[in-house]
């Protein structure tokens, strides 16, 4: 395996004369943030790097590309999400990597050197979510309510004679039966993902803003498969919050609270305190009132949660040596801070150029759809529009994707903020519903909601007419002209794109979103550039469930 440097890999970019000048410039701007990764600025690359692109018998071949372990992993974090470069992460025996497309060239990323690492069952990410919130649960109790000294991993392991750990492996081998056989199981598993170290560094941060306060509940709701005397779940707070949220038209709890787990004194006391606060005029549906009586509700949480009554707390897995603190939703100084400031639309992307559907979404479109898909079917080169802004303040970047909830059907827009600084930092989702309003608050009218409202094929329900094709085709070319990015194609080839992708042996529903997206970026785009700026602010503290219509909340990160 041959090494080259980043200034030899670029120096072979169009080396081939497959490329114009002026493609092989933007295939260089492409490739260069992924190859300043490295830091010695060196790539060990197989087959010998001679030309770029390689070809063999008319076929674009993979290049791997190998440096340290630490590199790749960063790589993976960056752009690994990333659909400039159609990213697909990969497992190959112990090494984990990623496969990104250089505009038409693929580069399997992986590492020339592997530290050994103990290989945990692979349990789904809801299960897992469950498991390490009740773990998490469970050691703030101990801690807290018992005094336990859980502050480093021996300690842990060690606490009431190896009883309190082995509890901790039970809720393993409960919550996660489906994946967890045996106890080698669970400790495999806890090891790997290095669960215990995240514990006592959330433990450490906790007690630090505590003080010494003595909570006598500790909860996450319902969990399925795990049964304890520590551990009620005959009428959990959580499952109680979730139906007190449905009269103000909010349907899921974590639209209004983020909070994965809860610490509370006196949990009766306050919830009779709460639903007698809460009588009367809670059984009007006027908007008015319903916003009235939210208002009134999350008035009374702020000051549970001041007076270290009622404390919800959304739990991120500790990356870092120790953990971090968030209040969020809890004072007026929050509020004032977060309404001060403005963050800046910056542009979008909205690309229409061709692309092939692969086997992964063919296989899903026949799953769900029932539709004679096949990887290497025509459709659009993506899925979603990025809108990009920053903040000037902290100088800091974020970029909103806007795609269906459910990329495999026909299905309305979801909007999801991530900082670009810090990608590993989810930010959540802007509630969809929330998103929609603003639509409305900021005096948009042409926008609607539900992709029924939307042409869904080429002749049978809501078809995509000459008339929709033209009316399409004006709001393209207006994006077009405002900036937006459509890709490497006319507004016209842009129309004919979509119309092809409505074919039945195609994903007619990504054709279905893109018409959504197109109709929002285009209404969005008629706002003032103050109104601008304002709204796509208020985005990004909605996907942070940051604002006076939410809960408050601990986060610990």
């Amino acid at each position: 395996m041959a090494k080259f440097s980043n200034s030899t890999i670029l120096s072979k970019i169009g080396s081939s004369n497959q490329y114009m000048t002026p493609i092989s410039n933007e295939i260089k701007k492409l490739i260069t943030p992924v190859l300043n990764k490295s830091d010695t600025k060196e790539w060990a690359v197989t087959p010998t790097l001679s030309k770029w692109p390689l070809i063999k018998k008319d076929e674009i071949q993979e290049y791997t590309f190998k440096a340290k372990e630490e590199v790749i992993e960063e790589l993976i974090d960056d752009f690994g999400s990333d659909n400039d470069y159609s990213p697909q992460k990969i497992k190959e025996g112990k090494w984990e990597g990623v496969i990104l497309k250089i505009y038409d060239q693929p580069i399997k990323f992986l590492p020339n050197k592997k530290k050994e690492v103990i290989k945990g069952p692979n349990i789904d990410a809801t299960t897992m979510t469950a498991i390490q919130e009740l773990a998490s649960a469970y050691i703030f109790r101990e801690a807290i309510k018992n005094g336990a000294d859980l502050t480093s991993v021996d300690k842990i392991r060690k606490h009431d004679s190896g009883k309190f750990y082995k509890e901790i492996k039970r809720i393993w081998m409960t919550v996660g039966k489906k994946y967890i056989k045996s106890d080698e199981d669970a400790e495999l598993s806890i090891t790997s993902g290095e669960w215990l170290e995240n514990f006592y560094k959330q433990n450490v941060r906790l007690l630090q803003e505590l003080k010494g306060e003595k909570f006598t509940m500790f909860t996450r709701g319902k969990t399925d498969g795990y049964q304890a005397s520590w551990y009620d779940q005959t009428d959990t707070f959580m499952e109680w919050v979730s139906n007190q949220v449905k009269q103000f038209k909010i349907s899921k709890k974590d639209n209004w609270n983020p909070a994965d787990v809860w610490l509370i004194k006196n949990e009766q006391k306050h919830r009779d305190e709460i639903e007698e606060a809460m009588k009367g005029p809670t059984t009007s549906r006027r908007m008015g009132v319903v916003e009235a009586n939210l208002n009134q509700f999350n008035e009374i949480f702020r000051q549970l949660f001041l007076q270290k009554q009622i404390m919800g707390i959304s739990l991120k897995k500790v990356s870092g040596d120790v953990a971090d603190w968030k209040e969020v939703n809890v004072t007026e100084k929050f509020f004032k801070h977060i309404e001060s400031i403005e963050m800046k639309y910056m542009g979008a992307k909205c690309k229409f150029g061709p692309g092939v559907v692969t086997a992964k979404q063919a296989a899903r479109s026949q799953r769900k759809n029932q539709l004679p898909t096949k990887a290497g079917y025509f459709t659009l080169e993506t899925q979603e529009t990025m809108i990009t802004l920053k903040d000037t303040e902290s100088n800091t970047e974020f970029e909103i994707q806007i795609k269906a909830n459910d990329p495999g059907k026909f299905d309305n827009l979801k909007y999801e903020p991530k900082d670009l600084k810090n990608k590993t930092a989810r930010l959540g989702k802007s509630t969809s519903a929330y998103v929609d309003d603003l639509v409305e608050y900021y005096g948009i009218r042409g926008w609607k909601r539900s992709y029924k409202d939307y042409p869904q094929s080429l002749a049978t329900v809501f078809p995509f007419t000459k008339t929709e094709q033209d009316k399409y085709l004006g709001m393209i070319t207006e994006l077009k002209s405002e900036g937006v990015d459509i890709g490497n194609v006319t507004p016209l080839e842009a129309v004919i794109n979509i119309r092809e992708t409505f074919s039945r042996t195609s994903l007619p529903f990504v054709a279905n979103s893109k018409l959504m997206q197109v109709n929002w970026l285009y209404n969005f785009l008629t706002l003032s550039t103050k109104n601008r700026n304002k709204m796509v602010t208020d985005m990004i503290f909605l996907a942070e469930k940051a604002g006076r219509r939410y809960g408050p909340y601990g986060k610990l990160y």
